[in-house]
């Protein structure tokens, strides 16, 4: 296994990116037993480390064979910021031919798959939806999946009953919206119809069905009741349309304990089955005490 922790220059930002890469060989460069690439997002106010130092990530990764490639976007909700770097063109396009350049890492769409908590969960959507020609899967894990009720909290989705009311925290304690969501979209905070996971993955429906994104999302039953709402919401949206989208909840909360479960349930639906019950049954050893 290799450890790769970097930061790289993306000439056309003029901005240094930190990169945190895992490789399940000895050496950062894909050999047979390389099954895929993952590219996992951060939430807010985190970065890549987070999934390095408080999920399992690593050791999933190398249970199955995947590269994972974690990069820092700082708090810009993985879209080119009205006020900051233009996050979303890094992570799609000028990141990537740089990872290929340095470490040949695979490109292809049937072997790259991508997933993120919370803000990081939106990111996934907003990346991959709309770059399915890049991400074969796409996982949301407590992901702020509604983002135009968080930026107007008036809105409210066709069929929906539950829409939040007030800008209260769909993310996390603390969270006001105009803060970080203006630096991302203005201070009318105007989401165009590409930022918006509802408008996209209607979009993924309209391809032709070898070139549709999968689709997986998870919310904990005790998070915030307006963030779980909305994924509930998403996934009633994304359940009417000719697309793989599998949405699962289980007792948690915003924390990575869920997370990391998440992971695991994410590589199994990328799989087709299996690995969710193999790490199960590897918990459930009863224990002998001596």
């Amino acid at each position: 296994m290799a450890y790769v922790s970097t930061k790289l220059f993306i000439e056309q930002a003029q901005k240094a990116i930190r990169v945190e890469l895992f490789f399940p060989t000895d050496l950062p460069a894909p050999q047979n037993e390389v099954h895929g690439v993952i590219t996992l997002l951060h939430g807010l106010s985190n970065s890549a480390l987070e999934w390095a130092n408080l999920s399992s990530a690593y050791r999933y990764a190398s249970d199955r064979g995947y590269i994972l490639v974690i990069p820092e976007a700082e708090n810009s909700f993985y879209n080119d910021m009205r006020l900051g770097a233009p996050f979303y063109h890094i992570i799609t396009q000028w990141l990537p031919e740089q990872l290929d350049h340095i470490f040949k890492i695979p490109r292809e769409a049937a072997l790259n798959h991508i997933a993120g908590v919370s803000m990081g969960g939106y990111g996934a959507l907003r990346i991959g939806l709309a770059n399915p020609q890049r991400y074969h899967t796409i996982g949301s894990f407590s992901g702020v999946v509604d983002i135009r009720s968080l930026a107007a909290p008036s809105v409210t989705r066709q069929g929906a009953t539950d829409a939040p009311q007030s800008q209260a925290d769909p993310v996390g304690p603390g969270f006001e919206v105009a803060a970080f969501l203006t630096p991302v979209f203005g201070p009318d905070l105007d989401i165009p119809d590409e930022a918006d996971p509802f408008f996209l993955i209607e979009q993924a429906a309209t391809l032709p069905a070898e070139q549709r994104p999968r689709v997986f999302t998870t919310c904990g039953l005790s998070d915030d009741e307006a963030l779980l709402s909305q994924n509930r919401r998403f996934a009633q949206h994304a359940a009417a349309l000719p697309l793989d989208v599998r949405a699962v909840e289980w007792e948690g909360t915003h924390e990575w304990y869920f997370w990391d479960r998440s992971l695991v349930e994410f590589i199994d639906f990328i799989e087709g089955g299996g690995y969710a019950a193999q790490k199960q049954s590897d918990w459930a050893h009863p224990l002998r005490h001596l």
